[in-house]
């Protein structure tokens, strides 16, 4: 009977250490959704030629659907953006004329392919704009981890309350019983929560020991629902 408590302990830490892994898939896929969101930018470039002000189009752009502000980029600035990313470009362009046109940095209301690609024909058709260009690549692989999130949120959140359904039919079922054991409740509790400790202990050290790497690292705040699942386990394994 005790090698069994031992073993049903040492499955309890293993499944929380699963957890931890599932968890910190769905949190970093989250997190480096954010990352492009924020990062998501349109440029839209303004015609040489153009006979309306900077001024003048820059309200015509915000004014514009889907915008959320836009920062002026100009041509002196390109040119030294392009020098300082492409050195070998300075020998070439030091003794030229200017190739680069000004234009407008916009952040989007809405990221995602869609929007963009809307923003993009409405923003073209702006006297004074010559082309308008985005980072597809950057925004497909958003929409890509969006439709991952949603579907991994919707297993973890499914997954616990079929948990937490099964959980409340074996309560129901032990205290009709003619003699309810309250204490093995008691003693699955607490193995239960001690188990949700130790298997964050020991991805925790798993992660800094073997993995070398802040991306396996979890929140501290997603501790306490791991530390329930343990729980949750131990209960269901009881």
């Amino acid at each position: 009977m005790k090698k069994d408590k031992i073993a049903g302990l040492f499955s309890i830490v293993f499944v929380v250490f699963l957890l931890c892994l599932a968890v910190n898939a769905w949190y970093q896929a989250q997190a480096y959704r954010e990352t492009l969101e924020n990062k998501a930018v349109i440029a839209a470039f303004i015609k040489k030629d153009s006979t309306a002000s900077l001024d003048v189009i820059k309200e015509r752009i915000i004014n514009t659907d889907n915008v959320r502000g836009a920062d002026l980029v100009t041509s002196e600035m390109a040119m030294k953006n392009a020098i300082e990313s492409t050195p070998s470009l300075g020998e070439i362009l030091i003794s030229k004329e200017n190739p680069f046109s000004p234009y407008y940095m916009k952040r989007a209301n809405k990221v995602n392919k869609t929007g963009f690609e809307e923003l993009k024909e409405t923003l073209s058709k702006l006297e004074g704009v010559d082309a308008v260009v985005y980072d597809k690549n950057g925004i497909d692989i958003h929409d890509t981890l969006d439709v991952f999130c949603g579907y991994y949120e919707l297993c973890l959140k499914s997954a616990g309350i079929l948990a937490g359904i099964l959980l409340l039919i074996k309560l129901v079922l032990k205290f009709t019983e003619e003699e309810p054991e309250p204490m093995t409740l008691v003693y699955s509790a607490v193995a239960g929560l001690f188990s949700g400790v130790v298997g964050i202990g020991v991805y925790t050290y798993a992660a800094h020991r073997y993995m070398q790497s802040d991306i396996i690292n979890l929140p501290s705040s997603y501790f306490g629902y791991i530390v329930l699942s343990g729980l949750l386990v131990s209960l269901l394994w009881d």
